[in-house]
């Protein structure tokens, strides 16, 4: 997915009710899984044939969605699910909470001092299908169509010549996947599954400038396709081998087009990846080792390049409640983000995806390595692990500088150490724990004046607290969570401007404030009847109502000073549902 969130990022475009399985892999990958540096999020609905008729409608103060499980004769299910906005019929407080945090500093909201925005409409869905075929005892098939959008129109108005103007700008967002799947059982040692998958990405806005008589339109626009077979043979009790083959060919089309003066730009790249992975596991009698092991190898045709990259995930059993773990791996990217002006997209989602050029804007490559130390009994679990990892070939324009950097066009590279601490204690009704992460993450940028300074992102402390309570039909819960601040750059004090631009100090010098939030929710699950149940709900974000900076920034005002502009956090933000199933 190039996109996975319904109001550009604050909410998950997953239907949760419809997500059987969620697994996040940080290091360690599977060999036949491909690109992806930051990790991957592995996301299954359920495979298993559903004989009986379900349905489930749910309610809250964002959206409204219907689940439906339907069995299709002995072999055969599909499940639908939907979700839309309510917001044409009731614009409620929690909608209300979330546009503006949304649109925060954005053309949407903040507009020159002659211009009236006014009329905004935003909306989104989402539709996932799923369909399984139990073909015959060893043949099985399954389809997945995913499809979600979000749609923000607003209409600016301004007196220009003595004549009052009207032009409505909009932006939209839109994501089609679907999948093909089939899995046959050769023996009781050999299986084979192939999948094959198309995603689609669309972003598009259409912005006016009424005061200078100027419409632009801007695209990007993602298509990927992929075939993939995945090969599994059972050498013994206690070795598994696995093999396959991908082949995927990403296409990325950027588009400006500007009527005043006449502007058109359009480029389109494409790239076409070859894999092929074979891995080992192994599982000794006692069950107390474990190891995971394999390479891939990628050919790249754009480039003619070829990608060596092994995988490793091990762990060690002893004194019978201890495991010992080691993970590691070499990944790439050949896409990325990156942002050309801040008003990109009307500056509601100012990132577009391109590709890799070998040149320019290179592949992207990890390094990783990591060592745990677990502990669980008798309802513990106690967990150390520390890592390093270096990522070569970012742009700097991938990494959202709003400093002196902002326009700066050149390539680095970051590398960050840290440790994760977490302590989780399960009792008959009770289910508590806390996690401490310690960070630090470095940019080098041969071609800047500072070499090496603090990543955008680098957030040295880390610490969520949470617990959870269920009695009977109740179940209450709330989460601590706090971290110390991003970095940010300061101007020089007392000498903010120099030559009408921000006169800034050392990149990333400065440190926002720190962040916390505390969360609650509680639901009460209850019959309506013989066949039918029912779950209300009521949660709580930002129950303190803490105004948490998230960024901060400074730019030019027409008296030539510099403006302090700073974004925060959703404040204090209710919500309420209501779901029945039957």
């Amino acid at each position: 997915m190039y996109q996975s969130g319904h109001f550009f990022g604050l909410i998950s475009a997953f239907n949760p009710y419809l997500t059987k399985n969620a697994t996040l892999i940080k290091n360690g990958t599977n060999a036949n899984y491909t690109d992806g540096v930051s990790g991957s999020i592995l996301m299954a609905t359920d495979t298993e044939l559903n004989n009986k008729f379900k349905t489930e409608i749910g309610l809250n103060l964002i959206n409204a969605d219907v689940l439906l499980d339907m069995p299709i004769g002995k072999k055969s299910s599909v499940q639908l699910s939907a979700r839309k906005s309510i917001n044409e019929l009731w614009k409620t407080p929690t909608y209300k909470q979330y546009f503006e945090k949304a649109f925060q500093d954005t053309e949407v909201i903040d507009d020159e001092n002659d211009i009236i925005n006014s009329d905004d409409d935003f909306s989104f869905y989402d539709v996932n299908v799923r369909w399984l075929y139990q073909v015959s005892e060893v043949d099985k098939v399954r389809v997945n169509l995913l499809n979600f959008s979000n749609d923000l129109t607003f209409q600016e108005d301004a007196i220009v010549d003595g004549v009052e103007e009207f032009k409505e700008s909009s932006a939209e967002q839109d994501n089609l996947a679907a999948s093909i799947f089939y899995e046959r059982i050769w023996s009781d040692r050999f299986s084979t599954e192939v999948q094959s998958y198309v995603t689609m990405y669309l972003l598009k806005s259409t912005n006016h400038d009424i005061l200078n008589n100027q419409r632009l339109i801007q695209q990007n626009e993602v298509i990927e396709e992929s075939i993939k077979l995945d090969t599994k043979y059972i050498l013994n009790a206690q070795l598994t081998l696995y093999n396959g083959y991908q082949y995927i060919e990403t296409g990325i089309t950027n588009i400006q087009d500007v009527d005043n003066p006449l502007f058109y730009n359009k480029t389109k790249e494409v790239i076409r990846t070859h894999g092929l992975s074979s891995q080992v596991g192994y599982q000794s009698k006692s069950k107390g080792t474990n190891v995971r092991a394999g390479l891939r190898l990628n050919y790249i045709e754009k480039f003619a390049e070829f990608l060596l990259e092994p995988r490793l995930s091990f762990s060690q059993q002893f004194l019978n409640n201890f495991t010992l773990e080691f993970l590691g791996e070499i990944k790439h990217q050949t896409s990325t983000q990156i942002i050309d002006f801040q008003e990109d997209f009307l500056g509601v989602e100012n990132r577009r995806w391109i590709l890799s050029n070998s040149n320019d804007i290179p592949i992207i490559k990890s390094k990783q390595a990591s060592v745990g130390l677990h502990y669980h009994k008798k309802g513990w679990l106690l967990s150390a692990e520390g890592y390093y990892k270096i990522v070569d070939g970012i742009t700097s324009k991938s990494q959202g500088f709003q400093n002196q950097y902002q326009y700066v066009k050149t390539t680095g590279s970051y590398r960050v150490y840290g440790a994760d601490f977490l302590i989780n204690k399960r009792f008959r009704s009770l289910n508590t724990w806390l996690s401490y992460s310690y960070v630090d993450n470095q940019y080098t940028f041969d071609d800047l004046a500072e070499v090496n300074f603090q990543n955008n992102l680098d957030i040295t402390h880390s610490l969520s607290f949470a617990s959870s309570y269920a009695l009977k039909s109740f179940n209450v819960s709330a989460g601590l969570n706090w971290h110390s601040g991003k970095p940010t750059t300061e101007p020089v004090d007392g000498n903010e401007i120099v030559a009408e631009e921000i006169n800034y100090q050392t990149a990333n010098s400065s440190r926002l404030d720190s962040y916390m939030r505390l969360d609650a929710s509680a639901n009460y699950n209850f019959n309506l009847g013989k066949k039918v149940k029912a779950t209300t709900s009521v949660s709580v974000w930002n129950l303190l109502n803490t105004e948490n900076v998230i960024n901060k920034y400074y730019r030019v005002t027409d008296s030539n000073t510099a403006e302090e502009v700073v974004q925060t956090s959703l404040g204090l933000t209710p919500n309420v549902s209501f779901r029945v199933a039957f």
